[in-house]
């Protein structure tokens, strides 16, 4: 059971992004609530992010651990990493160049005990690089707070805008060696949660990134996902509602491949304009 004094750990995975580290970190050095441990795991970068992750380490002593790979094994691989190395119930994770407001864990705390719920979702909102709203808040869920309400969501995969059980997590780890390695995880831990929590405030703030893995071209690699549905629906196929989640599963990645297509259509048709 939850309680206001449980521990969460917050995973954050760091690959190449030395001008926005700090500012992540930080973002969660200062959180209100204050029973959170901060796991940050470099993936063996090559633009000094590690450097600059030994000097915040000096200078924030014992505010967070720092773990380095051997070598590059991908975000997968590294939030798995964290997983292994964490020792809260609860576990969140933040992307590097991403940073949270001061309140963000003491609102999904107050609402995982307030509901005794397994995991609770926010909203996101989007911010450039300079930290300006642009305007957008990225809605978790829209009407009910059920299981397909939320799997029936673009932010269903996203395992930022959660809190989730750290046992549901090593049961069903990231998808080691894939792009849309969330898929595989974060879906079945919604089907085997037995209660959810949502909460509206959009308190998480997702950093649109030129040259961000989600801003990045076409490749066939997409086509991993199709991997990482396969072990998604291998996972959830013991489960009450499976057709109506495969269907919506399948749907929304189908749907994120088309995306991918037509955006690198119109960068085809600008380039030979």
């Amino acid at each position: 059971k939850m309680t206001k004094e449980n521990k969460i750990s917050v995973v954050i995975p760091c690959y190449n992004v030395k001008e926005y580290v700090e500012k992540s970190i930080i973002s969660v050095i200062n959180q209100t609530y204050k029973n959170v441990e901060i796991i940050v795991v470099d993936d063996k970068s090559t633009d000094g992010t590690y450097e600059v992750l030994k000097t915040l380490e000096e200078k924030y002593k014992n505010k967070f651990k720092l773990y380095q790979n051997k070598k590059n094994m991908g975000l997968a691989f590294t939030r798995n990493l964290g997983v292994k190395m964490a020792t809260g119930k609860f576990i969140g994770f933040i992307d590097s160049d991403d940073y949270i407001d001061e309140t963000y864990y003491e609102e999904l705390v107050k609402k995982l005990v307030e509901d005794d719920s397994d995991l609770v979702v926010n909203d996101i909102l989007l911010v450039d690089e300079k930290g300006n709203n642009i305007g957008n808040v990225n809605k978790a869920c829209l009407g009910d707070v059920s299981k397909l309400a939320i799997i029936d969501n673009g932010l269903a995969a996203s395992a930022c805008n959660k809190l989730l059980r750290k046992d549901l997590l090593e049961k069903y780890p990231f998808l080691e060696g894939k792009i849309n390695e969330d898929v595989a995880s974060v879906i079945p831990i919604i089907v085997h949660s037995d209660k959810i929590s949502y909460t509206d405030k959009a308190i998480y703030n997702y950093v649109q990134r030129h040259n961000s893995i989600q801003n990045s071209k076409f490749s066939k690699k997409r086509f991993d996902m199709f991997d990482s549905i396969n072990v998604c629906l291998e996972r959830i196929k013991d489960s009450n509602n499976y057709d109506s989640f495969k269907d919506i599963i399948l749907l929304h990645q189908l749907l994120e491949i088309y995306i991918y297509i037509l955006i690198e259509i119109e960068d085809e048709e600008e380039r030979t304009e």
